[in-house]
């Protein structure tokens, strides 16, 4: 299963349309934060495409309050915690982010807040080993990525594009 993961659109949203506009289904779409009503417009393009969403630090709670901070989901037996980031301080580290994926169960950390791609491997304080993946921001002046999630027999390949 394809995930495209986004994040940090703040106001672009046709850039999100661009990218989900260019991939080839089936696939899933994943938003973690900042920039809620351009990933809700998106949504509203792509019916048939399951979405799954959190807030970031600048998305409104109270004009979103069914959209959580954190998630929890699963895709071909993997999984993924999906956050912004903001409340596990991943600008400074994501390792309290990773600890913190770990005690939820989950075998990848999908996280935002920072702009900055990541694609990487944390090991925990008990051995265990997180992959923690950032898409970068697809509202960022410069860079302008996202991340492409392959599951594939329970092996997570990662790659990233541009807008």
């Amino acid at each position: 299963m394809k995930i495209v993961v986004i994040s940090d659109s703040h106001g672009h949203s046709s850039r999100i349309e661009e990218v989900l506009k260019r991939q080839v289904k089936p696939f899933r779409v994943v938003f973690l934060g900042d920039g809620l009503a351009d990933i809700l417009k998106a949504k509203n393009s792509f019916p048939d495409i399951e979405f799954d969403i959190v807030c970031g630090n600048c998305d409104s709670l109270s004009e979103y309050p069914d959209v959580k901070t954190e998630r929890l989901v699963e895709c071909e037996g993997v999984r993924f915690l999906l956050m912004h980031g903001h409340t596990h301080h991943v600008k400074f580290s994501v390792y309290h982010a990773a600890e913190h994926a770990e005690e939820l169960g989950a075998d990848v950390l999908l996280y935002g807040h920072t702009h900055v791609m990541d694609n990487s491997i944390i090991k925990t304080r008990s051995g265990k080993e997180i992959r923690v993946i950032n898409p970068g921001s697809i509202g960022d002046y410069f860079s302008k990525s996202f991340a492409l999630v392959n599951v594939v027999s329970g092996k997570v390949i990662c790659g990233f594009g541009k807008v």
